[in-house]
Formats: C-alpha cells, sequence, structure tokens
C-alpha cells in the first residue's frame, strides 16, 4: 500500500499544540486536508515551523472529518495517530517550539496510568489512563467513533465525576479492548474537580520518588 504524505505548516507553537490529539496509544494530530485516505491508511506528515528543520512523522488514520461536522467552523481533515516510532520524533518537535503557554498544557495533558470503574453509558467498564484532554476505558462492547456518551466516573476519595466525552477510535491499548475518549467539559467546576485529582496523583508520585522525574518520564501527549 501506498503511503501518501501529508503537509502540516504551523506558524506559532500554539497552532501545534492545537492540532495535538491526546486520545491515541502514542499520540497523534489532526491534520486539515482533502485527502483520501481513510482510517487504517497508512500516512506520513511533514510537519514545518517556523526556526526548526522539517520533521516528517509516521503514522495511520484513525478517523475522518467532514467540512461542518460538529460546527460550521470545523475544517475537513484526518486524525492522525503516531507509530511508536514517530512518537518520540513529535515530543521533539514539541519540546523545540514549546512556550510557557505550552508547556502548561503538556502538564495538564500528561497521561496518568489508573485503574478505576467507569459507567460508560449506563455499562460498568473500567478506566487504564486518563488526562484532562481524555481517557482510555477498556470494554469489549462497541462504541462507535463519534457517540456522544455520558460516563460516571469513579474517581479514589472523591465524589462521582458525571460528564460527557465523545467516543474518537476503537481499538486495543497494550492488549487491552476498548476505546478512546475524549472529554466534552461543558461544566467547568467537573473539569476542575478533575484537574485537582490528577495534581494530587502527580504530588504523591513526586513524593513517593524524591523528584519530579517520575511526572516527567510519565508524559504522553495523548
Amino acid at each position: 500500500m501506498t503511503t501518501e504524505t501529508l503537509g502540516l505548516e504551523v506558524g506559532t507553537p500554539e497552532e501545534l499544540l492545537a492540532l495535538r490529539l491526546l486520545d491515541l496509544p502514542h499520540g497523534g494530530l489532526f491534520v486539515a486536508s482533502d485527502t483520501g485516505a481513510e482510517p487504517g491508511d497508512p500516512v506520513a506528515v511533514d510537519v514545518r515551523a517556523p526556526g526548526i528543520p522539517p520533521v516528517s512523522l509516521k503514522g495511520a488514520v484513525v478517523w475522518r472529518r467532514e467540512a461542518g461536522d460538529g460546527g460550521a467552523e470545523r475544517p475537513r481533515g484526518v486524525g492522525i495517530g503516531l507509530f511508536a516510532g514517530s512518537a518520540a520524533d513529535f515530543e521533539d518537535l514539541l519540546e523545540a517550539c514549546r512556550g510557557r503557554v505550552e508547556d502548561l498544557a503538556a502538564r495538564r495533558s500528561r497521561r496518568y496510568p489508573v485503574a478505576v470503574e467507569v459507567s460508560l453509558g449506563g455499562h460498568g467498564d473500567r478506566v487504564l489512563n486518563v488526562s484532562v484532554g481524555g481517557m482510555f476505558v477498556g470494554t469489549k462492547r462497541p462504541l462507535p467513533v463519534g457517540d456522544e456518551v455520558r460516563f460516571e466516573l469513579a474517581l479514589p476519595g472523591t465524589d462521582t465525576l458525571v460528564t460527557w466525552g465523545e467516543v474518537m477510535w476503537q481499538g486495543p491499548w497494550e492488549g487491552v479492548p476498548g476505546v478512546g475518549v475524549r472529554f466534552l467539559w461543558r461544566d467547568p467546576q467537573t473539569r476542575s474537580r478533575l484537574v485537582a485529582y490528577l495534581d494530587a496523583v502527580d504530588a504523591s508520585a513526586n513524593v513517593s520518588s524524591g523528584s519530579s522525574s517520575s511526572g516527567a518520564s510519565s508524559r504522553r501527549a495523548l
């Protein structure tokens, strides 16, 4: 199968950050394009940003979005899930053009391994990792990509967090079948509760390790 190459040019670090997808195993990014590539097709993305050499990232199409889907202002394009070999290159690219705004966002989007119960669409399943951007839910039930689902997340030491998410992809994560869910934060207070919980997890990990290095090593672009 021929691998199509897509071009992506950004003018600021914030633009690149805005295109990053936070709900894929090795990270990903959205590319506005009229490509005919379908989910599962391999692609290469040539990323150009001011002041740094071009970077070619390898991955596969995870989902497509037609113009206007989810809002008239949303462009047509594809969500690209990066292959493991390109994940580190993408992190290096972000690091090369990172500013304070992006650095804070990266900390907030760090993926934390957890094992908590969640009721997703009225069924009991299990969250395996979570960030402010989304979560991976281990489940054998088919949930169509694009569906919005209500879920109740049973965070340890706090009341159940109730909010909504959008199913972004289906497939195994490290051998476990399930779905990647992007949070739809309709209530700022609910989001703040999750941020506070993840900050507490981060602080506890740093105290246990005696430094902040464990938090940095667990960073993953969702």
